[in-house]
């Protein structure tokens, strides 16, 4: 982004093609100038100025002409007129710098500021230099050329100091092109899309790449387009980048975006330049008049959600997810129905869903609706189980009297656990529980580790062969004991004290989780 940058209408430079030469034109900026007046006086080259004299002071002692000399002119045009003063000689160096060459790269003070832009102007607008100029004095206008008399008063038909777009004809320019060719609609219905593209040519220095060149808002620079259409765009005063990884120079670039029409009817006109991106803007500004016509009523309804996905993430709740789903004019949110019926509207693709029932099994679907209510059908349909969670002291554990209760263990499930010695004796801990669908579900068991737990502590699912955990380590979490498949209505997990004597077993609680 750019604040009170230059304005550059076309630069150039000369190069050598197919054996003859192709010129090209010269920068131009646009700059604050003052008259400067001092009849009788002597210029840095030693010219004594004469009433009505024609000749301009730059601040820059590097393009000035020896006395009488006319190696360095500008061609000035006052835009308030048109009027136009060309080949005027340089023969004074100021306003306020003496090596301040703001039109040439590099510059050889300030390399910080754009190229085309005047310190004077940096320091007058923006405090650039603590508002100084080289000298330290305080600038008091933005200044960047001074004209003589006759320059200011007859040629340009200037009556007060202002602003004036200044060709510097000795120069080539980096960054340069001119207008080749633009495709874009002049009529749009609202909210609509349509694919634009503008061509240029490189008649500047460098090539331009994606990184470096990019078309941009114009009158005023960086402004907001209504015709924004993120995420196509950069941002909303940035359309787009260069479509070619590389343009050389005297090749052609192309800019290819989408708009996307405002929903408010009217007549639209949009304008766009070129952006060096943080250096300068430059070639010729293009403008596009658009006529936005009413899209009339929308009955049209959304896309139909696809994707659906539906997550336990606790024994309360459960996460949903989807694709977004398109409509001609804009989706404005999505409803959620649940077991059939309508539960909640959301505006984003996902929505979690709390305040369930533990092991309970829940369906869901989901309808997108636009602004004027057309709603789309319902999506397919995903169902989702809530997390079993049996503890040591839920109604659904059991375990004889020779399991004893434990709290010491700081990283036991709940308030408590049960341990027992083992023994080669069938005494099992047994938690019980109610699958609501029969499914896939896996199966985790919790425990407090010690060095004197079981290394194989045997646990089984619904009879399943024993499966040993080695309860000394990694305590304190959730260890998965396998996927199973389980019917709907009763099943258990169980925990048998029959392992290595001289240890102990820990029953402390399970997790079952649909899969």
């Amino acid at each position: 982004m750019f604040t009170r940058m230059p304005y550059q209408l076309f630069s150039g430079l000369l190069l050598l093609l197919c054996a003859e030469l192709v010129f090209a034109d010269p920068p131009t900026y646009r700059v604050f100038a003052t008259r400067e007046g001092l009849v009788g006086h002597t210029t840095a080259n030693g010219h004594v100025i004469v009433p009505n004299d024609r000749f301009v002071a730059l601040p820059s002692t590097s393009v000035l002409n020896p006395k009488g000399g006319y190696t360095y002119t500008v061609t000035i045009r006052n835009p308030a007129n048109g009027l136009v003063a060309t080949n005027v000689p340089v023969w004074d160096v100021g306003p306020w710098n003496t090596n301040d060459n703001y039109w040439h790269e590099p510059r050889a003070m300030f390399p910080d500021l754009p190229l085309g832009l005047p310190e004077a102007q940096a320091a007058y607008y923006d405090g650039y230099n603590g508002g100084k100029d080289q000298f330290g004095r305080t600038v008091l206008n933005p200044a960047g050329i001074d004209l003589a008399d006759g320059t200011f008063w007859i040629d340009l038909g200037m009556t007060n100091n202002g602003w004036v777009d200044v060709t510097f004809n000795w120069e080539t320019a980096p960054w340069a092109a001119s207008f080749r060719a633009e495709s874009y609609p002049s009529t749009m219905v609202a909210g609509s899309t349509a694919i634009v593209w503008v061509e240029f040519n490189n008649r500047g220095t460098r090539t331009w790449t994606h990184a470096t060149t990019r078309l941009g808002t114009s009158s005023p620079w960086d402004r907001s387009s209504p015709f924004c259409n993120i995420p196509n765009w950069i941002s909303c005063s940035r359309p787009t980048e260069v479509d070619q990884s590389s343009v050389a120079p005297w090749q052609v670039g192309r800019f290819t975006f989408i708009l996307k029409a405002p929903t408010t009817p009217g007549v639209y006109v949009e304008k766009f330049q070129l952006a060096a991106e943080g250096i300068t803007w430059f070639g010729p500004e293009i403008t596009w008049t658009i006529t936005v016509t009413d899209a009339g009523p929308d009955t049209t309804p959304p896309s139909v959600p696809t994707g659906l996905t539906a997550t336990a993430a606790s024994t309360s709740q459960i996460n949903l997810s989807w694709n977004a789903s398109t409509d001609n004019v804009g989706v404005a949110g999505y409803y959620i129905y649940r077991n059939g019926a309508y539960h909640t509207y959301v505006t984003g693709t996902s929505y979690s869903d709390t305040g369930l029932a533990m092991g309970q099994t829940y369906s869901y679907s989901v309808a997108a609706y636009d602004a004027e209510g057309n709603t789309s059908a319902l999506s397919s349909e995903k169902d989702e189980t809530t997390w079993i969670i049996v503890d040591n002291s839920s109604a659904g554990f059991t375990a004889s009297a020779n399991w004893s209760t434990g709290t010491s263990s700081a990283d036991k499930y709940g308030a408590d656990y049960r341990w027992r010695s083992t023994a080669a004796v069938s005494d099992q801990a047994v938690w019980a529980f109610t699958i609501p669908t029969a499914d896939t579900y896996e199966v985790y068991a919790w425990w407090s580790q010690g060095t004197n737990r079981s290394s194989a502590a045997p646990y089984s699912v619904n009879g399943s062969a024993g499966i040993p955990r080695n309860q000394q380590q990694n305590g304190g979490q959730w260890n998965s004991l396998g996927t199973f498949s389980m019917a709907a209505g009763s099943n258990n997990v169980k925990l048998s004290c029959w392992a290595p004597a001289g240890y102990v077993v820990v029953a402390d609680a399970v997790r079952i989780v649909r899969r």
